[in-house]
């Protein structure tokens, strides 16, 4: 049994409004630790106070590493944006590399709007670099600095209030001090809303985002992840935080 939910997590109404998205992409963790009130309920917190305002909905699903979730992060990113009054928004989403065969040989990152792209990682194949040297995930090689160059640059002149979205939050770019150094400072900044994809395997970074008691848990299964409820519901959860911080 395997299951993947979107979190979103905000603190006081003084203060950040966090949102993220969880997946078991590159994981193959089979089992997770959420705040559950019984087998296949997930609670739901109150966004502003923190207190418990419904339990019914299903968290458990048997689904495949791709859920979709990069596909929902950035179809509510597009729908976002076209809207007559939209905060600015800044951030990047992370892609599988395939050959020619279909076999997944890597991933990148690209910015929201299309035009930067950087490896993130290739297994070793396809990586021209001194592999011995790079730090590994797997069986694939993580190009730090790539993912650096990219990545914090696009958060280095926020205009708040805004948004932000990540995708993701994971094992290969937590091996970037600096990033996780950025990701502390937009946790900690006001106006503005975070929209993350966190993996569902367990990693301590991660865990202190995933386990703030002042939650909110949405499920992304194959069933729902192509249809227009789920997507709904979250952009109705960015509208709430946004009339908060504006």
């Amino acid at each position: 049994m395997s299951c993947a939910a979107i979190q979103i997590a905000t603190a006081n109404p003084t203060n950040i409004w966090i949102c993220a998205i969880l997946d078991k992409k590159r994981s193959n963790q089979t089992s997770c630790a959420f705040i559950v009130n019984e087998p296949g309920l997930i609670m739901i917190l109150n966004i502003r106070f923190g207190n418990i305002i419904d339990i019914n909905l299903p968290i458990i699903h048997e689904i495949n590493t791709s859920v979709g979730k990069t596909t929902l992060l950035r179809r509510v990113c597009e729908l976002y944006l076209q809207q007559s009054h939209h905060l600015p928004c800044y951030g990047f989403y992370t892609e599988e590399v395939r050959d020619n065969n279909g076999s997944r040989i890597g991933f990148d990152i690209i910015t929201l709007d299309g035009n930067s792209r950087a490896s993130l990682a290739r297994i070793n194949e396809y990586t021209t670099s001194q592999s011995s040297s790079l730090p590994r995930v797997g069986q694939y090689n993580v190009f730090v600095n790539e993912f650096e160059r990219i990545a914090l640059s696009l958060f280095t002149n926020l205009q708040t209030p805004c948004i932000c979205f990540i995708d993701e939050i994971g094992k290969m770019e937590l091996l970037s001090n600096r990033f996780k150094e950025l990701i502390e400072t937009l946790i900690q900044r006001r106006n503005l809303i975070l929209i993350a994809t966190i993996p569902i395997k367990p990693l301590g970074f991660v865990d202190r985002i995933r386990t703030r008691s002042d939650c909110r848990l949405l499920t992304v299964t194959r069933d729902n992840r192509s249809g227009p409820a789920l997507r709904n519901e979250l952009m109705e959860h960015i509208e709430e935080l946004t009339k908060n911080i504006l």
